[in-house]
């Protein structure tokens, strides 16, 4: 774990280096998954790790409809990534609650279009996990999203098109899917309107 001070990066020992001069790194979720990196370097340290792949891919196609119910409860917008506002394929995802219950996300994935359907395309062959979305989209421990709240993964990657999904339960048990198409090229058009 380190800490980064301006231009100053102090390690968990306590040890002050210039960010200029770190050229290999590692960034990691508390549960040691790995967000980013630069110039990997072997072996990784203990309790770090890669996104698994599954060992069987799941397969999942959807259709637009399936999603309409969802977005009385959930608004998607996807933004700039602060940390490679300039390399393509890199957005944020904001989900916002917009509805009176609490929900929760149990599962959620990133699809490629192939004629009026959407196919599941995930780096891990599956659909992420509700605790990695807790993990990316910062959520608090119990899960929830309530009324109101917004959660974002500042950090999100995937093709310049696609859909992203999420797999929803409320409070009250009622469960839906919802889901928001991102276009990366329309996201820095925006950004160089801003």
């Amino acid at each position: 774990m380190a800490d980064l001070r301006g231009d100053i990066l102090v390690t968990r020992e306590q040890e002050k280096l210039l960010v200029s001069d770190v050229s290999s790194f590692i960034v990691a979720y508390s549960s040691g998954e790995i967000l980013d990196s630069e110039r990997m370097f072997e072996p990784q340290p203990e309790g770090i790790f890669y996104i698994a792949r599954k060992i069987e891919e799941t397969q999942d196609v959807l259709r637009g409809e399936e999603l309409e119910a969802g977005k009385a409860s959930v608004e998607i917008r996807f933004g700039i990534c602060s940390s490679r506002p300039r390399e393509p394929y890199y957005y944020s995802t904001t989900l916002k609650n917009i509805s009176q219950s609490k929900l929760r996300i149990v599962k959620f994935g990133g699809y490629s279009k192939d004629g009026n359907e959407w196919i599941l395309n995930t780096i891990t062959r599956g659909f992420f996990t509700g605790e990695q979305f807790k993990q990316w989209y910062g959520v608090d421990n119990d899960g929830w999203i309530k009324p109101g709240q917004e959660v974002t993964d500042p950090n999100n990657y995937g093709g310049p098109t696609g859909l992203w999904t999420y797999y929803c339960v409320t409070d009250t048990d009622e469960q839906f899917i919802t889901g928001g198409i991102v276009d990366w090229f329309g996201v820095q058009k925006d950004k160089e309107r801003a």
